[in-house]
């Protein structure tokens, strides 16, 4: 029912049109019309080069089969979300905030400061700085101890 009632209230919202924005406004709405509109044209191809991606912490709500993770959206999440396959030399990243806030102050300032670090070092010769590894969430027990039981 609740899953429903959300559908339902997603929907009205989308017939509802674009919220009003005042000038200061983010624009999601008119951000998302023009993403949507760009994607039937977008053809992603192989980078055989060095690519970065600046991603913010992975959201690893439940640990399912073979070490994957799924986000509290009910999505896999991939320590590079996924683009390691367009791009073999990808380095990934992390920066604070989440997909829209790390943009935004105060995590702006910890994106700069990560990416003034990825020209220095393409500057001083090197393609990219060496990344650290990703951090990785344990597993939760009680989801282990949740399983185990359904499956007895």
């Amino acid at each position: 029912q609740k899953r429903h009632a959300w559908n339902v209230s997603q929907r009205e919202l989308r017939l509802a049109g674009p919220p009003p924005e005042a000038p200061t406004d983010f624009n999601n709405w008119a951000v998302e019309l023009a993403f949507r509109g760009a994607l039937p044209q977008m053809q992603v191809t192989r980078r055989t080069g060095t690519a970065v991606l600046f991603r913010p912490p992975m959201d690893l709500k439940w640990q399912v089969a073979a070490g994957r993770w799924v986000s509290d959206a009910k999505e896999y999440v991939y320590p590079d979300n996924d683009w390691g396959q367009f791009a073999p030399q990808l380095q990934t990243i992390e920066v604070p905030g989440d997909h829209n806030s790390m943009v935004l102050e105060p995590n702006i300032r910890a994106l700069v400061a990560k990416l003034r670090g990825v020209i220095a070092g393409i500057e001083a010769g090197m393609l990219v700085p060496p990344a650290p590894p990703p951090a990785s969430k344990p597993p939760d027990p009680g989801y282990a101890l949740a399983l185990s039981q359904a499956a007895e």
